[in-house]
């Protein structure tokens, strides 16, 4: 890691990041989920790369984070600027926990082990993130671990990795993991989760080869 790379990751932990700051509180509206036809395609966003994929009738939870900071630290590092909409208690039964890559703004270990408890679903995640997960002492089991354009079922509900334009690394490592995207195909619905992918030529592909996404 070069001297301009370290000194990035140190202001984005400590530097003044009042300009990044809205100047009112955002209001929370709660989301109206588990509700109406079970079949339907409705999003639930909680925050940041967080939401709730509801499609045909299954439950996709997407790089959930529920701790206070995204960071090694409890003392520094980014901070959520209001609680989650939802508690993670309240969440309804998922089938399936998706995570796009291992930044901590998209795996939050304090999150993934309460959901293990909470939760019975298997966490989907790309090549070489699993390794988090068992070190956490998430049961094997649990675990799907992804290459890119390979794929797991969940019932009728196929979860499908796909390219993405990113990069990983927690702490001082960078890029020894995988990051993706997602594509979600159910028996009558389709979507796509993105994750932090910047613009990439596969987005075209990935539309030719599942469909229409949101």
């Amino acid at each position: 890691m070069g001297r301009e790379e370290l000194r990035l990751i140190l202001w984005e932990f400590v530097g003044n990041r009042g300009g990044s700051r809205p100047a009112k509180p955002i209001p929370l509206a709660a989301p109206e989920i588990y509700k109406g036809d079970a079949s339907r395609l409705a999003v639930s966003w909680f925050g940041h790369s967080t939401a709730l994929v509801e499609i045909d009738g299954y439950r996709v939870l997407t790089d959930p984070v529920w701790s206070d900071r995204c960071s090694p630290s409890d003392l520094v590092g980014p901070q959520r600027l209001h609680p989650p909409p939802v508690q993670l208690e309240g969440l309804p039964a998922v089938d399936a926990v998706v995570i796009s890559h291992d930044h901590y703004d998209h795996l939050d270990i304090d999150t993934v082990i309460a959901l293990t408890r909470t939760q019975r679903a298997p966490f989907f995640v790309p090549l070489g993130v699993g390794a988090h997960l068992r070190a956490w002492g998430i049961p094997e089991q649990r675990i799907v671990e992804l290459d890119w354009q390979q794929s797991g079922q969940v019932d009728q509900l196929r979860i499908v990795c796909m390219p993405a334009r990113h990069f990983s690394g927690r702490f001082l490592s960078r890029d020894n993991t995988l990051w993706a995207s997602w594509a979600f195909i159910g028996p009558r619905h389709r979507a796509y989760f993105g994750g932090d992918s910047g613009y990439t030529k596969s987005f075209a592909q990935i539309g030719a080869d599942h469909g229409r996404s949101i």
